[in-house]
């Protein structure tokens, strides 16, 4: 019973991405999954720098995964380390965002 309420909540989930991929302004609602979904209707419908766009956001939101997973080796954050390095990267990043 259990495996036929997740199947269904990760279908609702997958259906209002799209629907929300599809009417308003192709936003994905989500953050990862909307961004799959994206890639999914781009593959079928758009053009390779469309296509190459949104495989970019995945593999950037891997590599930020892996990178904080790094930083972050502990299972929860402690209260008095300090973050100052990864507060760093994160700043660095954020402004190339907008360079680029």
């Amino acid at each position: 019973m259990v495996e036929y309420g997740s199947f269904v909540l990760a279908l609702v989930a997958g259906l209002v991405n799209f629907i929300g991929l599809s009417g308003f302004k192709h936003q994905s609602i989500s953050h990862l999954s909307g961004t799959a979904t994206l890639l999914g209707t781009r593959l079928v419908n758009s053009s390779f720098p469309d296509i190459l766009h949104a495989a970019l956001i995945l593999i950037s939101f891997l590599i930020g995964s892996a990178i904080s997973g790094y930083f972050l080796q502990s299972g929860s954050l402690k209260l008095g380390r300090n973050y100052s390095g990864l507060l760093s990267l994160e700043a660095i990043l954020h402004r190339s965002a907008y360079v680029f």
